[in-house]
C-alpha cells in the first residue's frame, strides 16, 4: 500500500523485506545463543573443578608458610573508601587487611563499603569502616586450622604473625588456598596422564 501510493520507492520496500526476511531467520538462533550464554558461568569457578575428596586430602600437612603471599601490599587505615575502590579491590575477594605502620590493623570487607553511600566515599577512610578484632595465624600452623578459623569468623583473610613476637609477616586468603588446591590438582591430572598406558 505505501509503494501503490508514492509514500516509499520500491527499491527501499525491497530492502525493508529483505532485513525482515533476515531479522525472522536469524532471531531465534541468536536468542538460543544468548540464552546458553546466560545459563553458563562467564568464567567457571576453579572450585567446580577439583573433587571436594581431593581439596581434603591436598591440604593435609600443608602449613600456613607454604600458602601466605608474602610479597603483597596493604592500604593503609586513611586510605579513603574511594581510593580503596579505585586502586585495592580484586576479584573473588571480599575481605582486605588494613596494617598500619607495619602491623595489622583491622579488616575491611566489601559488604561494609557498599552500606556507605557513595557520597560519602571520598571522605570515609578504611578506618571508619574496618573490623577491628580479628583472628591471627602463625606460618607454622596447619592451613586447616586456619580456614576453619577464618570460616568462624566469616572472613576472606587473616594475618599472618610471626610466633613469639607477632611480627606481621603477610596474610593468607581463601583464594590462596583455592589456587593451590587447584594447581595441585593441576600437577596431579599431569601426572596420572602421564602415567597412562598409551
Amino acid at each position: 500500500m505505501l509503494v501503490e501510493t508514492g509514500v516509499i520507492a520500491e527499491e527501499v520496500f525491497s530492502l525493508l523485506v529483505f532485513v525482515m526476511v533476515g531479522y525472522i531467520l536469524l532471531s531465534p538462533p541468536a536468542i538460543g545463543l544468548a540464552i546458553r550464554r546466560a545459563r553458563e558461568p562467564e568464567h567457571p569457578s576453579s572450585q567446580m573443578t577439583v573433587p571436594p575428596s581431593f581439596a581434603r586430602h591436598a591440604l593435609e600437612g600443608v602449613t600456613v608458610k607454604s600458602v601466605m603471599d608474602w610479597t603483597r601490599t596493604y592500604p593503609g587505615p586513611a586510605v579513603t573508601a574511594m581510593e580503596f575502590v579505585d586502586k585495592w579491590v580484586q576479584n573473588h575477594q571480599p575481605d582486605y587487611l588494613v596494617v598500619d605502620k607495619g602491623a595489622p590493623a583491622g579488616i575491611v570487607s566489601l559488604g561494609r563499603l557498599r552500606r556507605l553511600s557513595k557520597g560519602s566515599w571520598p571522605t570515609t577512610s578504611r578506618a571508619d569502616v574496618m573490623q577491628r578484632s580479628c583472628p591471627r595465624a602463625w606460618p607454622d600452623e596447619p592451613i586447616d586450622d586456619v580456614l576453619e578459623r577464618m570460616t568462624d569468623q566469616s572472613l576472606q583473610v587473616i594475618p599472618i604473625l610471626e610466633r613469639g613476637t607477632d611480627r606481621f609477616l603477610g596474610s593468607v586468603t581463601c583464594q590462596d588456598v583455592l589456587d593451590l588446591v587447584v594447581l595441585m590438582h593441576q600437577i596431579e591430572e599431569t601426572r596420572q596422564a602421564a602415567d597412562a598406558p598409551a
